[in-house]
């Protein structure tokens, strides 16, 4: 059973606020996007628009934000804001809560990415779209991001590519109601293999899917790893993932709503679990979000969840 958003993690941003960190935001120059690889320019970049607003709006609605993303379910849909062009409100306010990141040693790597139904990542064999997939972002990556922070910049024609959200404190009960004890054991204490991507050095990185405090997801990161390695699972482990998955395909208490245009979606990485329903016609489609990883270097997630 689906269900839509809470408006516990909702934020709407008061009319008066959105002009002024527009306002805000047009004194600053243009940047290129691979200069705000520094993180030092974020910061400076994020500190002349939150001085620059007037009161303590910036810092209010950073606030807003973060108490939603420290409880259930662990995101924040936030409406009403005005945009600029360069996207630099929409940067700063995701670099509030860490450094922004993506793979810097990628040529191809944006800091801000576009995300279009016809670019999506399509595996054959079964796979399919993995965006279509409940899913952790940036598990080949030696430590995952801690937030993703999606923009709608249009949504489908045809109504798909609708958000989903599965929390960890809903998909620990879906396990514990449909697994057996050694199951939910296995995810939690066994190392399973990722596959780590070259430009972090590449190789397998063996880490269990559920700790106390995040959950890691992506089946076809573990795949890859497997025949990069030439190994298999042991019968036990193989089969505790493939139970997870088919809980994922039937869990109850999966949020689904279609994001706005001109919204944001803040999403704990750690804590939840995400994807878009499909598309019906990919390569027609104008839906396109934006999407920027956070790394936290603050201790901002911690004791977030018990």
């Amino acid at each position: 059973m689906e269900i839509p958003l809470p408006e516990s993690a909702r934020v709407v941003v008061p009319s008066k606020l959105a002009t002024d960190l527009l306002t805000a935001v047009k004194k600053l120059p243009l940047y290129d996007d691979k200069a705000l690889y520094d993180v030092k320019l974020q910061a400076a970049v994020r500190e002349e628009i939150r001085t620059s607003t007037p009161g303590d709006g910036f810092d209010w609605l950073v606030e807003e934000i973060r108490k939603r993303l420290i409880r259930k379910p662990y995101c924040a849909y936030v409406s009403g804001l005005q945009f600029d062009d360069p996207n630099l409100l929409f940067f700063s306010l995701a670099g509030a809560f860490g450094d922004i990141v993506d793979d810097p040693y990628n040529p191809s790597s944006r800091l801000v990415r576009d995300l279009q139904p016809s670019t999506d990542r399509v595996i054959p064999d079964g796979w399919g779209v993995l965006n279509e997939q409940l899913h952790t972002d940036s598990t080949d990556w030696p430590q995952p991001n801690a937030l993703t922070c999606l923009h709608c910049i249009r949504p489908d024609d045809d109504g798909g590519g609708r958000s989903r959200l599965l929390d960890i404190d809903t998909l620990l009960a879906e396990l514990d109601k449909r697994l057996g004890q050694e199951m939910l054991r296995i995810l939690h204490t066994e190392a399973v293999p990722w596959w780590i991507a070259d430009e972090f050095g590449g190789g397998v990185l063996r880490t269990p899917v559920l700790t106390a405090n995040s959950v890691r997801w992506l089946p076809y990161t573990i795949k890859f790893a497997l025949e990069e390695n030439q190994e298999s699972l042991p019968e036990a482990i193989s089969a505790s993932l493939g139970a997870m998955e088919n809980v994922l395909k039937e869990a109850t208490g999966i949020i689904d709503f279609a994001m706005a245009p001109g919204s944001l979606w803040f999403i704990n990485n750690k804590l939840s679990l995400h994807s878009r329903t499909p598309v019906k016609n990919p390569q027609a489609s104008k839906r396109l979000v934006l999407r920027t990883k956070i790394q936290n270097s603050s201790g901002f997630y911690a004791n977030t969840h018990h």
